[in-house]
């Protein structure tokens, strides 16, 4: 759920927007429709600006707030696997299965473990295996949300451009 002040940040950053277009507009309305037409070229300069301006702060606030919106989104479901993972490391691995797993993968046994140990070595770390495929996997899908969002983020800075570009261009 949304806190207050994110939900606060969000009205204030639409505002924002409201405020910039707004400016853009009355600068439209007297340069370039009104009488003032001989500064048609600074009308231009100055709606530029403002859409330049726009889509900085678009990018900058936007970006940051979809950044950590996402973020939030992932954030418990890293700590529940790192929780697993991470949960009194020794409790869970006596024998230190990684260590004994190496070396088996170099032909050497641990003298002093049992066959049943062993196994049980092997089942530990299939299951941190499995944990670690886990997270891999939710931060692919975090990486692909966050680009998902800059890509369309993007878009939508573009579409304000080009609305700038039909606003000013001449008729």
């Amino acid at each position: 759920m949304y806190h207050l002040k994110e939900v606060l940040m969000l009205v204030l950053f639409v505002f924002l927007v409201f405020c910039l277009a707004l400016i853009a507009f009355m600068l439209y309305q007297k340069w370039y429709v009104g009488e003032e037409r001989k500064n048609f070229s600074m009308a231009k300069i100055y709606f530029a600006l403002v859409f330049f301006g726009l889509s900085f702060i678009l990018l900058l606030v936007g970006g940051k707030f979809g950044d950590d919106l996402i973020d939030k989104q992932f954030e418990g479901q890293f700590d529940e696997i790192n929780q697993k993972m991470d949960r009194n490391d020794f409790e869970r691995d006596p024998y230190h299965c990684s260590y004994i797993l190496g070396l088996e993968r170099y032909g050497e046994k641990e003298p002093k473990l049992t066959d049943k140990q062993f196994e049980e070595c092997k089942v530990k770390e299939a299951e941190r295996q499995k944990l670690r495929d886990e997270r891999e996997k939710l931060w692919e899908k975090k990486r692909m949300y966050k680009d998902i969002y800059m890509f369309g983020f993007i878009a939508l800075l573009w579409l304000i451009h080009g609305i700038g570009y039909f606003v000013t261009r001449k008729k």
